[in-house]
């Protein structure tokens, strides 16, 4: 990676610890309290032109095209959406011992002031080179993907 690269792009340094799981009680430790995680910090956000409802299931269609499962939905008024990679589970990681777990294979989605939604992506979601050389191949590939096609579930 170039100089050049690394400016337009954060860089992530190696976690203190990454996991696969589908246990529902790591997940729910992981999201709550749920309106931190709708609210945007160390998010990529997307405009959706649908409203909630709609955004959210075009993106769960298209996640399960692209292979993906549903492991949670957090429904009201920001859902959150927790989704299982390609072979199984979900990848939670934690940058410090003392630092709350984090899903990067998830999203929340919000309204958006004048109509539309707004999908809130994890940062580390847009990284395919992060250095996480724990995760499986495909987990890395499943994380990489999601940006783009949450793009083509809101075209």
């Amino acid at each position: 990676m170039n100089k050049q690269q690394l400016g337009e792009r954060q860089e992530f340094h190696k976690p203190h610890r990454l996991w696969m799981t589908e246990s529902f009680a790591v997940l729910m430790a992981a999201l709550s309290p749920v309106r931190e995680f709708a609210g945007g910090a160390g998010r990529t956000v997307r405009q959706s032109p649908y409203g909630v409802g709609e955004t959210v299931q075009r993106i769960e269609a298209e996640a399960r095209q692209q292979g993906l499962s549903v492991l949670a939905e957090l429904n009201g008024t920001e859902p959150v959406i927790v989704f299982g990679s390609s072979i199984g589970g979900t990848p939670v990681v934690m940058d410090r011992a003392d630092s709350r777990p984090a899903i990067p294979l998830s999203l929340g989605v919000r309204q958006r002031a004048g109509g539309g939604a707004e999908v809130l992506l994890a940062d580390a979601a847009r990284d395919s080179e992060s250095d996480w050389a724990d995760l499986p191949a495909q987990v890395t590939d499943d994380l990489a993907a999601l940006p783009k096609w949450v793009d083509r579930a809101l075209t």
